[in-house]
């Protein structure tokens, strides 16, 4: 989480500001972007133009249940104690579109450890959020999920991001996939749908920003023109 805050920082701060700067990412890569984006101080911030979050996942279905002594034993206890034991998780998702199934037949293998090191991510992600919201000054944001049908995060993430964020989710800026696509938003049969609406969102950002250089390059014309004027007529 460190390694990602500090790739993060860096990033931004080598950043010119001559093109849009866009953080984006994918279930808890995308709680992890929140996290690393709210550890940035505020003048770093603002050169951020935007997020992109598919399948944010802030609430894991599996540890969101009605029982907060249950969930606590699995993040607190269960998941580290398998994390000692080495072993693999192997999970299949039912209902999955076709095109995803190998992907996620090989990224479901994992170590327990990095399950564990996941749910922190996410209930990282989680906490920077809901700060976020009460600090205010969200870039726009584009949201793309499954909303109730997603089997892996609750649909409590998405609904308090959208609560969250506010007006940073214009109805415009939201995607969401159908049942099938399941958690793999980025794979599944609106993979093309979805790749067009990042890129749509992304040469917004680029068009916003070329106008807000343009305009500034405008006032520093102007400025020079009105100081070199005054300096005529002094002379005159």
């Amino acid at each position: 989480q460190e390694s990602m805050r500090q790739s993060v920082r860096d990033i931004v701060e080598k950043h010119d500001g001559e093109q849009a700067l866009i953080l984006g990412g994918f279930s808890m890569g995308a709680a992890g972007v929140l996290d690393a984006y709210h550890s940035l101080p505020h003048p770093l911030r603002a050169k951020v133009d935007g997020l992109i979050l598919a399948a944010p996942a802030i609430y894991p279905r599996a540890l969101d249940g009605p029982n907060p002594i249950v969930n606590f034993i699995a993040r607190r206890l269960a998941l580290p104690g398998m994390a000692l034991l080495g072993m693999n998780l192997k999970k299949k998702e039912s209902g999955l579109h076709p095109s995803a199934e190998g992907l996620v037949d090989t990224a479901m293998q994992v170590p327990r450890g990095a399950n564990h090191a996941a749910v922190l991510t996410i209930e990282r992600g989680r906490r920077a959020a809901e700060r976020l919201a009460k600090e205010g000054g969200i870039p726009e944001t584009l949201l793309i999920h499954a909303g109730n049908h997603d089997p892996t995060i609750s649909a409590r993430s998405t609904a308090q991001l959208k609560t969250w964020f506010g007006k940073s989710i214009s109805s415009e800026n939201e995607i969401q996939v159908p049942r099938e696509d399941g958690h793999y938003v980025l794979v599944g049969s609106r993979r093309q749908l979805v790749t067009e609406k990042i890129h749509a969102f992304a040469n917004g950002k680029a068009l916003k920003k070329s106008g807000e250089r343009l305009e500034e390059a405008m006032r520093k014309m102007d400025a020079e023109y009105l100081r070199l004027r005054a300096r005529r007529l002094g002379h005159n």
